[in-house]
């Protein structure tokens, strides 16, 4: 992770360290006494005696020696010392391990000089030398550790936190906001790719956006144009109603207007479909009375197979376009895959009015019931059967916008589908 001119640099500061703390550690010594410098002390302090008794050690004894010393006579009175500081007795010049030598004169002795032990003061040097080592060495490791973070800071965890602010962009669908570049970084080789990709995804995304306008565009046209056909149906329909006799035809034409209609109100459905999303098509709830339940059965019922019973008399709430659309959709699935006569019956229960349409053909396989409802799910047994799957999930939508709900089950003879429709004044239905 870290590169290689900042380990060598790392490696060379603590190596540097390293050797002073060593150089630290051997550079001061105990100091060894001279053998020879010690008897020329002992020499001259006995041949100036009285000197040194009189007070006039400047005299007597030459100052000039590298170590420190004094002189006691037999009483262990203090006659000179080299320096202040120094044993003051003979007691305490043994506690500090002092260097005892007797001086004689003609086999008479004469007093005692004392050269001091300095091995405690090595001692307290080198304690406060390592101390200091010490000291500067967790400076230096605290030096190290900043220079580590700022280093990672630099090269990974700016980077990083640049990355992760670009890929929330990229999810918030933003393609317009760039990813900085640095090649110097650790994903710097990264970083160039990244940017690639949105640019990729940006220009797929207009892509998209360009195909989603001309689909919009072409089913606008679409739309258009088979509005043309439909209202001349419509007024061809009219003008033949106007001057039909028989009750049949007329009929007859009248559900060919209605149909023509309905197509009419689809094809708009269709176009406002396509400018929004699907889940937007509008609906609007009316109170209406249970009987045109009727109506819209007798229009769906193209083979003329279905037994409608009575339908009890009520006030429904519901859009009047898409319960159309509902039972088209169920008759017409029925009708589809079943082929075989509906039974139909309503029942009228607390909140809502139960309408029940019942085929007799094979039903549906147990594992696909839970998933009829799905957008684009066919059964499995649809393969040979043209369909886009979206019948009964436009039918559930548009049941629960109005505040309805629907059900299918199997039957031992046959397939129920069963539309919970909410009477007027009534709370949405919860199934």
């Amino acid at each position: 992770m870290i590169n290689k001119g900042f380990i060598a640099v790392t490696a060379a500061f603590l190596v540097m360290m390293a050797g002073f703390m060593f150089w630290t550690a051997t550079d001061a010594k105990v100091q060894n006494l001279d053998i020879t410098a010690v008897n020329d002390v002992v020499m001259q302090a006995a041949d100036h005696w009285d000197e040194l008794l009189q007070g006039r050690s400047g005299q007597a004894v030459n100052h000039a020696y590298s170590f420190a010393f004094s002189i006691f006579d037999r009483d262990g009175k203090i006659l000179m010392a080299t320096e202040k500081g120094l044993s003051e007795n003979l007691s305490m010049s043994i506690i500090n391990r002092d260097t005892i030598v007797d001086i004689e004169k003609d086999g008479v002795l004469l007093g005692k000089a004392v050269f001091h032990n300095d091995s405690q003061e090595f001692l307290k040097s080198k304690t406060e030398q390592f101390l200091l080592c010490g000291v500067i060495l967790i400076c230096s490791i605290l030096f190290c550790i900043v220079l580590y973070y700022w280093y990672l800071r630099k090269e990974l965890f700016v980077p990083f936190q640049k990355m992760e602010y670009f890929a929330r962009n990229i999810a918030r669908g933003d393609f317009n906001v760039p990813l900085e570049m640095d090649h110097t970084n650790l994903f710097g080789a990264f970083t160039e790719s990244f940017d690639l990709m949105r640019e990729e995804l940006k220009r797929a995304k207009e892509n998209e956006r360009q195909a989603n306008q001309s689909k919009k565009e072409l089913v606008a046209s679409l739309s258009h144009d088979i509005k043309t056909p439909v209202a001349s149906i419509q007024a061809i329909s009219e003008l033949m109603l106007a001057f039909q006799r028989s009750d049949k035809e007329k009929k007859q034409l009248e559900t060919i207007g209605q149909k023509a209609e309905q197509i009419n109100q689809l094809i708009t459905n269709l176009f406002q479909a396509t400018m929004e999303e699907l889940e937007k098509l509008k609906v609007e709830t009316l109170e209406m009375g249970s009987q045109i339940l009727s109506s819209y059965i007798a229009a769906a019922d193209y083979n003329h197979l279905a037994d409608l019973k009575s339908i009890p008399e009520c006030m429904i709430a519901a859009d009047p376009l898409r319960l159309q659309q509902v039972i088209d959709n169920v008759m017409n699935n029925s009708y589809k895959y079943a082929n075989t006569s509906i039974e139909i019956s309503a029942f009228c229960e607390e909140n809502y009015l139960r309408v029940c349409f019942r085929d007799f053909g094979k039903g549906a396989a147990k594992e696909d019931l839970p998933l009829l409802f799905e957008k684009f799910y066919r059964g499995r047994n649809t393969a040979e059967i043209n369909g886009a799957g979206l019948g009964l999930y436009l039918a559930r939508y548009f049941m629960e916008q109005m505040g309805g709900s629907i059900n299918c089950e199997n039957r031992e003879d046959g397939f129920v589908v069963t539309l919970f429709v909410r009477l007027a004044g009534k709370e949405q239905f919860t199934y």
